[in-house]
């Protein structure tokens, strides 16, 4: 054991200590800026979230984007060059990574003089610093330890009328506090969706208001039943996948082409698990690689303070969050000063999530287990400021920062400032995008940063943040519409086809198979699937009962995406309800319904003509079908009613057994029936040409138009960059009905 690492280790234990012992940290830069300590020195630590981000990447990512932003004010403010002053981003063994800027003083054309400051941006990296756990160790906190059902649950839609943050036309500011009940966090603004139209009977009229209930009607039904099956079924799932995953293990063993037996198969969903939700393990339940994460983000600290920067601020993101705040609420690491913690996209409502009990409590035992993450910061740092940034679909914080009342006190709650912005509107790209979000994030963030408020003065837009946060997000209103057409469009088509008899999936069907029968080695493909075509699954025994099931199943599948392609976002109009555009915000409300309404229509008439069609066979195994899943939804809403969740006390008598039993006994049910669906529209395909002919045809149809989408996302990026610029300069934006046009083209 190395000096370094007995003398970090002898720091992590000495908090029971009354005196604690810190090794001496020799910093990894020393910097002369040649201005005196009159100047305002600030040093900024970047803490990067999961992942596997290489040496200097955030740095350089992250700071890149200050700088771009800083450049632009330069250019503002007439000052020449650009704002770098030293940059490091290969050091040596024992020095660190920094870009350090300069901030002249310069004075605006009213007069206003903006005052010198100098910044130091340094990173913790430490991606590559971390051991994934094995697969097995991840398979029993993913699945039979329920991690993948909390998280999941916690990313399921919230009922509306409930206090909703995205519901507002432009980004705001409010700190937080709880709930009148006292069990939720919140934004310290009034209760409900105070900034939706709805809640403002003097802008509506009766058609208007209506539309409104509708809507709120339906997205709350849609929630209930959305959470109940849920429930019911992700624990299974997750053991499916789990199943799936061992069963692709086999098979890569017995495999005789190298790269298959090596991994190739299941690399993907290794990737996925070891590298993402791995560094989540890692950080809560394995201490040794914890203290060694946070002695990286320790020496980033010290080196910024042997440099006199008398303002430091971490700027963590989702896992770096957890990182950041355990080591901030380290009593041995409270003499290190920082004076703000900037979140975004938080991990830390997470490991909250998935360290208390299922009932949502937390016991003594969890208190002591993990003292530094049920640790109040603001007991150890008094004077730290805490600002967090969270995206309207981040699955990351799912909402609101949200603070066990086990580690930070209610009373500390208003020493939060949450930051509620809108990124990209999608489940999938909204954790990855605050840094290119100008208008809401970077912005803001340089504010923050700037400790003598000139950086205000510079970009001169506190008076004018509201607006420039609407035009955003009336960009992104008209970006959800875009992906919501693009799914729409083909969907819709395909039912109303099928409602018509039009034979047009099948007649594209026998086009595309004729271009890939036109391919050179096509035959490797379509030649073992005419050898089990062969074979005749369909005609007799447990083959037919699967193929007829994967016919209903195919139809209920088209079906179901069509009616989920409808469901259209409930924020989507907001922005259009501040100033002008009102007419527009009513238009995106009622319309949806009005595109409903003929397709619902469509789909119940295929439904009809579907039913009317099928064979004796298929009926009675359809039927069959449908009595089981309904069987299996009715015993696991009976044991939700029955059992509930566990008990706060945490005791284990007989109707926990009974519980614990019924549980299982569901869940194995329900994994069966599932795996059972899952296979059986890959038979009904192989062994019915028809019903392969219509699936090509179909994912056909959607492919081409989600070329089409990604062409029209294409130009919206165009124009979210145009906008972003004059954001910056504080320039003309570009006419709206020009971009409507040549999206629409």
């Amino acid at each position: 054991m190395s000096d370094t690492y007995a003398d970090t280790q002898a720091e992590e234990t000495a908090t029971d200590s009354p005196e604690p012992r810190h090794r001496r940290h020799t910093p990894g830069f020393t910097l002369d800026c040649g201005a005196n300590l009159d100047v305002d020195h600030v040093g900024i630590v970047f803490v990067h979230g999961i992942g596997s981000q290489q040496a200097g990447e955030t740095l350089l990512d992250w700071g890149g984007k200050i700088i771009s932003l800083l450049l632009d004010a330069r250019v503002a403010t007439r000052a020449a060059g650009d704002p770098v002053i030293a940059c490091e981003l290969d050091p040596g063994p024992s020095e660190s990574r920094y870009i350090e800027l300069q901030l002249p003083k310069a004075t605006r054309d009213d007069g206003t003089t903006i005052a010198e400051q100098h910044w130091v941006m340094t990173e913790a990296w430490w991606a590559q610093r971390v051991h994934p756990p094995s697969f097995g160790e991840m398979a029993e906190w993913l699945g039979p330890r329920g991690a993948i059902k909390r998280i999941l649950l916690a990313m399921l839609p919230r009922a509306q009328g409930e206090h909703d943050p995205r519901l507002r036309p432009f980004a705001t500011v409010f700190p937080l506090r709880r709930d009148e009940t006292g069990t939720r966090v919140e934004e310290a603004a009034e209760h409900g969706n105070v900034y939706g139209p709805h809640r403002n009977p003097r802008r509506f009229i009766s058609v208007q208001r209506l539309v409104a209930r509708l809507q709120a009607g339906v997205s709350n039904v849609g929630s209930l039943l959305t959470k109940i099956g849920a429930g019911l079924y992700l624990q299974a799932i997750s053991a499916l996948i789990l199943v799936i995953y061992g069963a692709l293990r086999s098979v890569e063993k017995v495999l005789p082409f190298g790269p298959l037996r090596d991994g190739a198969l299941t690399r993907p969903i290794d990737n996925f698990m070891l590298d993402w939700f791995g560094d989540v393990y890692v950080l809560l339940r394995d201490p040794a690689q914890t203290a060694s994460v946070r002695g990286q983000l320790t020496d980033a600290l010290q080196d910024l303070d042997a440099n006199h920067c008398q303002s430091v601020v971490v700027v963590a993101h989702s896992g770096g969050a957890i990182v950041s705040y355990m080591t901030l609420a380290d009593e041995a690491k409270k003499r290190i000063p920082v004076s703000r913690l900037i979140t975004l996209g938080e991990g830390l409502n997470l490991a909250w999530r998935l360290t208390a009990g299922d009932d949502g409590q937390v016991d003594e035992d969890t208190r002591r287990r993990y003292q530094r993450l049920y640790t109040d910061v603001f007991d150890h740092r008094p004077n730290l400021k805490w600002d967090d940034f969270w995206s309207s679909q981040d699955p990351a914080p799912v909402g609101v920062l949200n603070p066990s009342p086990d580690a930070l006190d209610t009373a500390h709650l208003g020493r939060i400032q949450s930051h509620a912005v809108w990124n990209r509107l999608a489940f999938g790209d909204d954790h990855g995008a605050y840094w290119d979000n100008d208008e809401e994030f970077l912005m803001p963030l340089v504010r923050l940063l700037d400790v003598s408020g000139s950086a205000s003065q510079l970009f001169d837009i506190e008076h004018d943040d509201a607006s420039r946060s609407n035009r955003r997000r009336r960009r992104l209103s008209m970006l959800s519409i875009w992906r919501q057409l693009a799914l729409v469009a083909p969907t819709g088509a395909i039912v109303i086809a099928f409602a018509l008899g039009s034979d047009f999936a099948r007649r594209l069907s026998d086009a595309v198979a004729t271009l890939w029968k036109s391919l050179p080695g096509s035959d490797v493909a379509t030649g073992p699937l005419d050898q089990l075509r062969g074979l005749g699954l369909g005609d007799a025994g447990a083959g037919q009962v699967l193929a007829e099931t994967g016919v209903w199943v195919t139809a209920a599948l088209v079906g179901l995406v069509t009616l989920f392609a409808l469901l259209a976002p409930p924020e989507r109009p907001v922005p259009w309800w501040h100033g002008r555009g009102r007419a527009f915000g009513l238009f995106l409300r009622v319309v949806p319904w009005l595109v409903a309404t003929p397709i619902i229509v469509a789909v119940a008439a295929g439904a009809l003509q579907f039913v009317q069609g099928a064979t004796t066979t298929g009926v009675e195994v359809g039927g069959a079908v449908a009595r089981v899943v309904i069987a299996a939804v009715v015993l696991g809403a009976l044991g939700l009613v029955m059992f509930g969740p566990p008990s706060k006390s945490g005791c284990r008598g007989r109707w926990s057994t009974v519980r614990d039993a019924f549980e299982m006994a569901v869940t194995i049910a329900i994994m069966v029936i599932v795996t059972f669906l899952a296979l059986s529209p890959f038979v009904a395909a192989i062994a019915y040409p028809d019903v392969g002919a219509t699936v090509l045809g179909c994912l056909s149809v959607v492919v081409g138009f989600q070329i089409i989408g990604r062409i029209g996302t294409w130009r919206w990026n165009v124009w979210d960059g145009r906008e972003r610029v004059a954001a910056r300069i504080d320039g003309k934006y570009p006419p709206l009905p020009r971009i409507l046009v040549q999206m629409g083209l």
